[in-house]
């Protein structure tokens, strides 16, 4: 079985912890950057584009909708939305930068891998 991969973007090295801890057991590698900025260098110096993409919402420097919004027609790769915030306007606008799921915080194993499943399921 081919191992994914995932781009984990979060100012918090905790969560990216947390989600490396929840995934990487069930064959997805992780890749981590703090914020979005750094997560776009690392998808530019990738050889091959994770399969799947957690952002956070909110974040200094490039928060999570400007990181999509970079994104959006240059990479489709699918991507996670981690973050507390329930707006329907924030969700909506992700969903047009391509965003596939969006994750409530605190995460727990079960809404991470729900995530996980519906974007690997396409």
């Amino acid at each position: 079985m081919v191992r994914k991969t995932a781009l984990v973007v979060d100012d918090f090295a905790v969560v990216r912890n947390t989600i490396r801890g929840i995934i990487e057991p069930k064959g997805i590698d992780v890749i981590e950057a703090e914020n979005g900025r750094r997560g776009l260098e690392l998808l530019k110096e990738m050889p091959k584009l994770p399969d799947m993409i957690f952002v956070d919402l909110n974040m200094p420097e490039m928060d999570g909708l400007q990181f999509c919004e970079h994104l959006y027609g240059e990479i489709k790769v699918p991507i996670i939305m981690v973050t507390t915030e329930i707006k329907e306007e924030l969700k909506s606008k992700a969903k047009l930068y391509g965003v596939k799921c969006w994750v409530m915080k605190p995460i727990t194993p079960d809404r991470i891998m729900k995530a996980v499943e519906l974007v690997v399921r396409g």
